[in-house]
C-alpha cells in the first residue's frame, strides 16, 4: 500500500509540474530587463460552407397542375457559409439549365418511365448582397434557404422512384 501511495504522489507531482509547460503552442519568449516586447501573430483564413438538402421528397397529387395525373412537391436548399470577398457557393441540380432555371430527371414505377421537371430559381449563395434574381446572400450563422419544385405527370399506378442529384462548388463571383 505504501508503494502505491508513493507512485501516485510522484505521478501527481509530475503532472502538476509538467502541466504549465504543455499548454504553450510555441516556446515562450523570455524577456529580461527590457521595456518592450512583441508577439508574432498569424491567422489562417479560409472560406467554408455547409449545404442542407432533404434526404427524400414525396410528391403529392396537385389538382392545380392542370392535368389529372399531375404530382408535385417542394424541397428546400440551405447554405450556411463563411465566404471570402468575391466568393460564392453554387448548389446546382444535375443537368441544370442556368438560363431557364430548370432540369429534368426520370422517375420509374418498375414498368413505366416518367419525366420529372425541376424548377429552382436560386442556385447561387454569395458573400456580398445578391445582385441578380438567381442569387441570395449567404451568412455563417444560419442556413439561408431557397425552395425548388419537382412536378411530374404520373399516369400509371405504382410507386415511382427517381433521384435528383446536385453538384456543389465554391467559385469566384463574376
Amino acid at each position: 500500500m505504501k508503494k502505491v501511495k508513493v507512485v501516485l504522489a510522484t505521478l501527481a507531482s509530475f503532472a502538476m509540474i509538467a502541466a504549465p509547460f504543455t499548454s504553450y503552442a510555441a516556446d515562450p519568449q523570455i524577456i529580461n530587463n527590457a521595456t518592450t516586447g512583441s508577439i508574432a501573430v498569424k491567422a489562417i483564413v479560409s472560406s467554408t460552407y455547409s449545404i442542407s438538402l432533404p434526404a427524400e421528397l414525396d410528391l403529392s397529387y396537385d389538382s392545380a397542375g392542370g392535368a389529372d395525373y399531375n404530382y408535385s412537391g417542394e424541397y428546400t436548399v440551405g447554405v450556411k457559409a463563411n465566404l471570402l470577398d468575391g466568393e460564392m457557393v453554387t448548389v446546382i441540380p444535375t443537368d441544370y439549365n442556368t438560363s431557364t432555371h430548370t432540369t429534368t430527371f426520370v422517375m420509374n414505377n418498375g414498368t413505366t418511365d416518367a419525366t420529372a421537371n425541376v424548377s429552382q430559381p436560386v442556385y447561387k449563395w454569395t458573400q456580398a448582397a445578391a445582385a441578380a434574381d438567381d442569387e441570395v446572400q449567404a451568412v455563417y450563422t444560419s442556413y439561408v434557404t431557397k425552395t425548388g419544385k419537382v412536378t411530374a405527370l404520373l399516369e400509371s399506378q405504382g410507386t415511382y422512384n427517381g433521384t435528383l442529384g446536385f453538384t456543389f462548388a465554391k467559385a469566384t463571383t463574376p
